[in-house]
């Protein structure tokens, strides 16, 4: 779900004053999206190594790259063009593709989280 969010539009950027030109964004096209891009390979590196290998802190480093994944999009949500070369004459607004990374780098990290948990107990 991450992945596919990634490569969906996350923000539309609008002239001001007109509000006629309107450009949509793409994740990948963004800093935060190319962030969460590399987040997940590195996720999915440590979850293959950990089914491998099965050591613990190999979990703990997909863990910590989830939280990557997940505060990526949720800058991008809460400051819509956060990371963007600043032009006064433009406004940002977040889309679905955002939010569906959101919610499946939140799925990620509770998965992890509890798995962790349960590795602990």
């Amino acid at each position: 779900m991450c992945m596919l969010g990634v490569f969906l539009p996350w923000g539309e950027r609008n002239l001001i004053p007109i509000r006629a030109d309107s450009y949509v964004m793409l994740g990948i096209q963004l800093l935060l999206g190319q962030v969460m891009f590399v987040g997940i390979c590195i996720t999915g590196l440590f979850h293959i190594l950990y089914r491998v290998k099965n050591q613990k802190h190999l979990l703990t480093f997909a863990a910590i790259s989830e939280i990557v994944i997940t505060i990526s999009p949720l800058i991008w949500i809460v400051y819509p063009g956060a990371l963007v070369p600043y032009r006064p004459d433009y406004s940002y607004k977040a889309l679905y593709g955002a939010y569906l990374s959101f919610v499946g780098g939140t799925l990620l990290l509770s998965g992890t989280s509890l798995s962790l948990v349960s590795k602990i107990a």
